[in-house]
C-alpha cells in the first residue's frame, strides 16, 4: 500500500480535507452491478477511484462502495455521490463524495485518515542534527 499526503494548493482549494493517496482494490456498485476499481485517494469526505473505461458507464446520482482500509480488518460500505468523471488513457477516474454510511465506518475512515496524516507529518518534519564534535 502506498500513501502520501496531498497538500497542494490546488487540492486544498477544491477539497474540504486533505486526501491520502493510496492504491487499494475496492468495488463500486452501480445499479447493483459490481465493478472492480482501484481507490487512488481517500479523505473523511470521499475518495477517488479508477476503473477500466466503459465499466458501468450508467449516469447515476448515487453509487455504493465497498472498501477495506489497510489494518482495519473491517469492510466499509458507503453510499457516495459521483462528483466528476475524467478519462485518462483507457481508464476512467471518478471523484466520489460520501453521503451515508454506518457511524462505525465514519469513525474508521476519520481515524485512519487522521492517524496516517499525523504519521506522515512526523516522518516529514525535519529534526535537528546533534553533532558529537562540539
Amino acid at each position: 500500500m502506498y500513501d502520501n499526503l496531498s497538500l497542494t494548493a490546488a487540492a486544498l482549494g477544491r477539497r474540504q480535507a486533505p486526501r491520502l493517496r493510496l492504491a487499494l482494490s475496492m468495488h463500486e456498485y452501480v445499479k447493483d452491478e459490481p465493478c472492480q476499481a482501484l481507490a487512488r485517494d481517500v479523505s473523511e469526505g470521499g475518495l477517488a477511484l479508477q476503473k477500466q473505461f466503459g465499466a458501468n458507464r450508467h449516469p447515476v446520482e448515487l453509487v455504493t462502495v465497498e472498501i477495506e482500509l489497510p489494518g482495519t480488518n473491517e469492510t466499509i460500505w458507503a453510499t457516495a455521490q459521483p462528483r466528476f468523471d475524467a478519462l485518462q488513457r483507457s481508464l476512467q477516474v471518478s471523484g466520489l463524495r460520501f453521503v451515508s454510511m454506518a457511524r462505525k465506518h465514519e469513525r474508521l475512515i476519520r481515524d485512519y485518515v487522521r492517524e496516517r496524516r499525523e504519521r506522515l507529518a512526523r516522518l516529514l518534519t525535519p529534526r535537528p542534527i546533534q553533532s558529537r564534535f562540539v
